[in-house]
């Protein structure tokens, strides 16, 4: 299990540049596969982890922490970005989108903020 967070951690490097200057969201439940990929980009790239309160889950809640946070990382589901309005959130840098089948409201999501959708279940 050690080999595959490092591998993930190396491509996650690679591709999304996670650095010191970084902070990730972790938002998944530990149940979900996506928090290992959130605590991977995080904590083996030297980049901060800012852990959700349970309580805050999608809408202005999750749109207010991101923003407080001044997270620059989001792994989320498609569902959860539809709750969140993308011109609220300034420091994000890199989005992975997956879970669910992506819509269009979510690729306009992703170009609102000039992003590369880099992740989709189609």
């Amino acid at each position: 299990m050690h080999a595959h967070a490092r591998n993930l951690a190396a491509v996650e490097a690679r591709t999304f540049l996670p650095s010191a200057a970084s902070r990730v969201a972790q938002i998944s439940a530990l149940t979900f596969d996506a928090s290992l990929s959130e605590m991977c980009m995080a904590l083996l790239n030297g980049a901060v982890l800012s852990i959700a309160p349970p309580d805050i889950v999608v809408g202005v809640p999750l749109t207010s922490w991101l923003r407080e946070q001044s997270i620059t990382h989001l792994i989320a589901t498609p569902s959860v970005l539809a709750s969140t309005p993308p011109d609220n959130l300034p420091e994000i840098t890199d989005v992975i989108v997956g879970g669910e089948i992506c819509t269009k409201h979510i690729v306009n999501w992703l170009r609102v903020l000039q992003m590369l959708l880099t992740s989709c279940s189609i």
